[in-house]
C-alpha cells in the first residue's frame, strides 16, 4: 500500500487519549481510542488482503510473516520485562494470575481469559499488568479469520458482492454488540463477535469501490469527524452502556477521516493528522500501547503515589521513552529486515520466544506464584487468609448458575428447627459466622441464602445488567417456599447500593420500573423502593435490617501485603480514619432507619455501630497485630465475625 501519513496521525489520536485516560490525566472517554485502532487495523489489513486475493497473489505464509514482524518482537520484550519487574513486587496469588493472563496474551485469547476472570471476586482490573492485551487478542483473532473469510467469499460469489456481504456481517455484529451491552455488558465488551463490526467497518471501507469525494467534502466530513471524536473523548465515561450503539460515533468518525484522507490528501484534517508530531506518536503507538499499561500498573501495585499528578505525568513520560526505544531497536529492525531477515527466521524466532514466555507463565502457575519471593511472615499471613476464604460457607453460592436453583442451608444449633433466615450478598455471608455462632449459643438454628452481588430486594437492576437477577429471584422463591420462617434478617453492602460506588472505584447506576438513575445520587430512592418491595412481599413476617461494616483501601489485606513487600510489615499503619467510617455509616444508616420507621414489622439494628473503636479509626488487624479483621477491604474475616457474636446475641436475641 502507498504510505499515508494521515493514518499514522490518526493512530496518535487513538493512543494519546488511551494513555492519558489510563494514567488518570483526563479524557473520561479515552477508552474509545481502542475503537479507533480497531477501524484502522480493519482498513489497513483488509486493503492488503483483498487486493492480494483479487490479484491471486495472496500467501498465508507471507501474510502471517508480516503480522509476526509487526507484533511479536515488541510484545515479547514487553512481556519479559513485565515478568522481571513484577517479580519484585507481586504477591504470589497475583503473580500466578499474571502467568495465566500471559498465556492468554501469547496464544491470542486474552479477551476470553479476562472475560472469564474479571468478576466480583477477581483481583482489581487496575492491578492486572496484561489487561490491555484483550484488544490485541481481538485483532489477532480477526487476522486469523479475515483471509479465510475473504477467500471463501470471493470463491463463491463475484467480487462486486463482497461489500454487501461484509456489510451484512457488520450489521449482525453491531446488533449483537447492542444486545449484549444492554443484557450483560462484559460479554458485549470482550467477545470477538460483538466487537467485529468495528474492524469490519474498516474492512468495508477497503472493499468498497473508490467512493466519490472532493477536498470540500473531505474538509466538512473531517471537521465533523474530529468534533465527534472530541465529543466522545470528553463526554463518554466508563459507567455508560459502552460499547453498544454509542460506539458507532467514534467508529464512523474514524471511517470518515480515513476516507477523506484517501480522496483528498490535501484537505485540512488530513494535513493536520500528517503533521510530524502526530506521525511520530502514531509510529510508536503500538509500542506505546504495549508499554504504558504495565508501567502504570507497576506504580499502582507498589503504591508509589499513583494519585500524584507528578507521578502520573512521570508514568506517561517513561512509557513514551520505553515505546521510543522499543520502536527504534526492536520494532523497526525486525520490520525492515535488518534483523531476522528471512521468513524462516521470523517464524522460528516467534515460536522460540512464545515457547519461552509460555514456559515462564507455566512455572508461575505451577509454583503458585513462587511464594518464596516474599517475606515468610507476610506469606504465612496471606496464605492463612486465603485458606480462610476458601472455607467459605456452603450457604454462599458464588456462581450464578448454582444460585439459580440452590436451596438454603441450615446453620446454628444442631437438631433445631430453623426459626429465621439470613439473606443478602457477600457482606451478609461475611458476618454469618458470628450471627450463627450467636444463634447456636441461644440454642437456635436458622437458614441462610446468600450470593455475591445479590441485592436482597426485587425489581431493581444495575443499568447494563440483566433486568432480573437470577440470584435475587431465587432468593425470593426461597422466602416464598418457607412461610414457616417468620423472621428474615437482611444484610448487604448498603453503602455501595445507596451511594452507587465503593472504595474499589466500582460505580453503579440502578433502575427499576419507576425510574432510571442519571446520577449516583439518584440511586438511594431506587434502592429504598426495592427494599420496600421486599417488605411488601413478606406480609406478616418480622424483618430485621442490619447495618454494614465500613470498607476502604486501608482495610484491604492484599493492599497491606503489596505495601509490605517494599516497606516491611507495619500493622499499626493499616487503619481506616474515623471521618471515612462516619461518612460510610451516614451513607446508609439514615436510609435504613427511615425504612424501618415506615413499617411496623421492620426493625433496624445497628450491630456494627461500635465495631471501629481504634484510637485512629478502624484497624485492619486485631490487637495482636497479626490476625486480620478484614480480608479484602470490606468483607469481615471469619475471626472478626465470630468475635462479634456476643453483639449479635445481645441485639438479635436479648
Amino acid at each position: 500500500m502507498q504510505y499515508r501519513a494521515d493514518i499514522d496521525g490518526l493512530r496518535a489520536v487513538a493512543i494519546v487519549p488511551v494513555v492519558l485516560f489510563h494514567a488518570g490525566l483526563g479524557f473520561h472517554g479515552g477508552f474509545v481510542g481502542v475503537d479507533i485502532f480497531f477501524v484502522i487495523s480493519g482498513y489497513l489489513l483488509s486493503s492488503i488482503v483483498i487486493q492480494e486475493i483479487s490479484e491471486k497473489r495472496f500467501s498465508f505464509l507471507q501474510f502471517y510473516e508480516r503480522r509476526f514482524r509487526r507484533l511479536a518482537p515488541a510484545f515479547m520484550a514487553m512481556l519479559a520485562a513485565t515478568y522481571v519487574a513484577f517479580a519484585c513486587v507481586m504477591l504470589p496469588e497475583d503473580f500466578e494470575a499474571l502467568g495465566r493472563s500471559a498465556l492468554g496474551a501469547i496464544f491470542f485469547y486474552a479477551n476470553l481469559h479476562f472475560y472469564s476472570t474479571i468478576d466480583y471476586f477477581s483481583q482489581s482490573a487496575d492491578l492486572m499488568p496484561l489487561l490491555h492485551m484483550w484488544s490485541l487478542s481481538i485483532e489477532e483473532q480477526f487476522y486469523l479469520l479475515l483471509p479465510v473469510t475473504v477467500l471463501i467469499l470471493l470463491r463463491v460469489c463475484p467480487r462486486r458482492w463482497l461489500p454487501a456481504l461484509l456489510g451484512l456481517g457488520l450489521l449482525g455484529s453491531f446488533a449483537l454488540c447492542i444486545h449484549y451491552t444492554n443484557a450483560y455488558r462484559p460479554y458485549g465488551f470482550y467477545m470477538p463477535h460483538t466487537r467485529a463490526w468495528e474492524l469490519l467497518a474498516g474492512t468495508l471501507l477497503a472493499a468498497l469501490p473508490r467512493l466519490p469525494g472532493s477536498q470540500r467534502s473531505a474538509n466538512i466530513l473531517g471537521t465533523l469527524a474530529l468534533a465527534a471524536i472530541a465529543v466522545a473523548l470528553f463526554t463518554f465515561d466508563e459507567d455508560g452502556a459502552f460499547p453498544g450503539w454509542i460506539a458507532a460515533i467514534p467508529v464512523l468518525a474514524t471511517v470518515a477521516l480515513i476516507h477523506g484522507g484517501g480522496v483528498a490528501p490535501h484537505s485540512w484534517p488530513a494535513r493536520l493528522l500528517a503533521l510530524p508530531p502526530f506521525v511520530f506518536i502514531g509510529r510508536i503507538s503500538y509500542s506505546l500501547y504495549l508499554w504504558h499499561w504495565p508501567v502504570i500498573v507497576l506504580v499502582r501495585y507498589a503504591d508509589l503515589s499513583p494519585d500524584s499528578r507528578l507521578v502520573q505525568i512521570g508514568c506517561v513520560l517513561v512509557s513514551v521513552a520505553l515505546a521510543t526505544l522499543s520502536w527504534a531497536i526492536i520494532e523497526e529492525p525486525v520490520r525492515r529486515r535488518r534483523v531476522l531477515a528471512s521468513q524462516g527466521a521470523v517464524y522460528a524466532g516467534a515460536a522460540v520466544s512464545a515457547l519461552a514466555m509460555a514456559l515462564v507463565a507455566g512455572v508461575l502457575i505451577w509454583r503458585d506464584g513462587v511464594p518464596g519471593r516474599v517475606p515468610d511472615t507476610l506469606r504465612d499471613m496471606l496464605e492463612q487468609a486465603r485458606l480462610e476464604e476458601s472455607r467459605v460457607t456452603p450457604c454462599f453460592f458464588r456462581e450464578a448458575r448454582v444460585a439459580r436453583t440452590a436451596d438454603p442451608c441450615l446453620r446454628g444449633a444442631p437438631g433445631q428447627a430453623p426459626g429465621f433466615i439470613l439473606i443478602g450478598d457477600s457482606h451478609a455471608n461475611a458476618l454469618s459466622p458470628g450471627l450463627f455462632a450467636a444463634a447456636e449459643a441461644e440454642g437456635l438454628a436458622g437458614m441462610q441464602f446468600t450470593a455475591p452481588g445479590a441485592f436482597p430486594g426485587p425489581g431493581m437492576w444495575r443499568i447494563g445488567a440483566n433486568r432480573t437477577d437470577a440470584r435475587t429471584a431465587r432468593m425470593m422463591t426461597v422466602l416464598a417456599a418457607h412461610p414457616e420462617i417468620d423472621t428474615v434478617i437482611v444484610a448487604a453492602a448498603w453503602s455501595h447500593y445507596f451511594l452507587g460506588e465503593n472504595w474499589k472505584g466500582m460505580r453503579s447506576l440502578f433502575q427499576d420500573d419507576q425510574a432510571t438513575a442519571r446520577t449516583l445520587a439518584d440511586n438511594a430512592e431506587i434502592v429504598a423502593r426495592a427494599l420496600t418491595r421486599l417488605i411488601e412481599a413478606l406480609p406478616g413476617r418480622r424483618i430485621i435490617l442490619l447495618d454494614d461494616v465500613p470498607g476502604g483501601l486501608q482495610l484491604d489485606l492484599n493492599f497491606f501485603g503489596r505495601r509490605s513487600v517494599l516497606r516491611g510489615l507495619d500493622p499499626g499503619g493499616a487503619v481506616l480514619p474515623h471521618d471515612t467510617v462516619a461518612a460510610l455509616r451516614a451513607a446508609h444508616v439514615p436510609h435504613l432507619e427511615a425504612i424501618a420507621a415506615a413499617h411496623d414489622r421492620v426493625e433496624f439494628l445497628p450491630v456494627f455501630a461500635g465495631f471501629c473503636t481504634g484510637p485512629d479509626g478502624c484497624p485492619l488487624f486485631a490487637p495482636d497485630g497479626v490476625t486480620p479483621m478484614y480480608l479484602d477491604g470490606d468483607h469481615l474475616s471469619a475471626f472478626a465475625a465470630r468475635s462479634w457474636a456476643p453483639v449479635f446475641r445481645q441485639n438479635l436475641w436479648p
